[in-house]
Formats: C-alpha cells, sequence, structure tokens
C-alpha cells in the first residue's frame, strides 16, 4: 500500500465520495463502494442473527469480526429496532 500524499488523497477523495452516495466510484486499483458495501454486508449478516445489533472491528484488507452483539435497537437500546 503506497503512502504518499497522492496516494493518501485519492484514498480520502474516494472515501469521502462514497459518503456522499458515489458508491460506483473505485478505490484506485480496487473496489467500488458497491462492492465494499456488499462484502461488509454479507459478514454482518452471517454474523449476526436477525434483529440484533452488531459492533465489528477490523478494516476491508484484513477483514471484519464482531466483537458485541446485543439484541434491539442501537441507538436507544429498546428491546426491538425503532
Amino acid at each position: 500500500m503506497r503512502s504518499d500524499a497522492d496516494a493518501m488523497q485519492a484514498y480520502l477523495d474516494t472515501v469521502f465520495a462514497w459518503r456522499e452516495g458515489n458508491l460506483d466510484l473505485r478505490m484506485p486499483d480496487g473496489e467500488s463502494g458497491a462492492e465494499v458495501h456488499a462484502r461488509f454486508d454479507d459478514v454482518a449478516r452471517a454474523t449476526v442473527p436477525n434483529g440484533s445489533t452488531v459492533m465489528l472491528d477490523g478494516d476491508p484488507a484484513t477483514g471484519w469480526h464482531s466483537v458485541a452483539t446485543r439484541r434491539g435497537c442501537c441507538r436507544c437500546g429498546a428491546s426491538r429496532r425503532c
């Protein structure tokens, strides 16, 4: 992975574009935002029973793992999703 200023700026530009909804944009020599989201969603679905909240740790390069699960709403703690 490059760490020069141009590479870091390209990374940030891409991540900020994804945040704004431009998920078709690809990381240079990498995945699109849509592909990253799909991979992340697949892991979350495989890890957590339906209706639970999950806290994941990790990164796209090495993968994600569950560090906590809780049934209910992640915002208010109610026994159901709000």
